[in-house]
Order: structure tokens, then C-alpha cells, then sequence
């Protein structure tokens, strides 16, 4: 029995320790801004802003205008708008196109580095 119990207790203590480390985890922290396109507010899009090591957070463009919450620190930041491709294959699935240049999204130089306090005033201003 003795030893069912320094067993148990070892068991215990490991699930004890293993458990999620939130603690690399990087804040979410809010947003928002705008995005001018050819030097008025871009009419809809996305924009990913997106921090090394961690997933890519998308938010939505409506005239102009974003808003939401991303990754505290310095992100990549792309910009996209995407329509139907006029080339795709009649009756085959949809195809969407970005209509964005690469050098706005895949290829961006564009960043924002989001303090812990988050940030109200973000503006990119791109070209097509």
C-alpha cells in the first residue's frame, strides 16, 4: 500500500507540473486604425497582423476603418482584398484573387509595434 501511495503521488505531481504554460503566451492587446488606399479609405479588405512565433490574427476593413485585438509587440502587418478570379473554371469552384499588390502582403515591409497599452491611432497608407 505504501508503495501505491508514493506511486500516486508521484503521478499527481507530474500532471501537477505538466500543465499549460500560459506564461510565453503574448497579450492581446486592442487595435484600430485606418487604411488608405491611392490616398482614400480603403472600401474593404483584411489586414493580419502577425508576431513571430505565434499565429496571425486577420480583422476586417470597412471603409477605411479596423478595429479589434492582435499580439502585444512587433507584428508584420498585410493587407488584402480579395474578388472573384474572372479566369477561374466555368462550374468549377470559386476562386478568389487578392487584388492587393504582394509588396502589401506577401512581400510586406509594413509593421506595427503594439505597446501593452494597445493602440488607437495605426495608419497605412498603400498604393495599387
Amino acid at each position: 500500500m505504501y508503495r501505491f501511495a508514493i506511486v500516486l503521488g508521484c503521478g499527481l505531481a507530474i500532471l501537477w507540473n505538466s500543465g499549460c504554460d500560459t506564461s510565453s503566451k503574448k497579450a492581446l492587446v486592442p487595435v484600430k486604425g485606418m487604411v488608405n488606399l491611392d490616398g482614400k479609405p480603403m472600401p474593404k479588405g483584411e489586414i493580419r497582423f502577425e508576431l513571430s512565433g505565434e499565429p496571425g490574427i486577420t480583422l476586417e476593413i470597412k471603409e477605411g476603418n479596423f478595429a479589434g485585438n492582435v499580439n502585444q509587440g512587433k507584428n508584420k502587418v498585410e493587407i488584402s482584398d480579395y474578388k472573384d478570379d474572372p479566369n477561374a473554371t466555368p462550374g468549377g469552384p470559386p476562386v478568389k484573387v487578392n487584388i492587393i499588390p504582394a509588396k502589401w502582403n506577401q512581400q510586406s515591409q509594413l509593421n506595427a509595434d503594439v505597446p501593452a497599452a494597445g493602440a488607437s491611432d495605426l495608419k497605412f497608407d498603400i498604393t495599387k
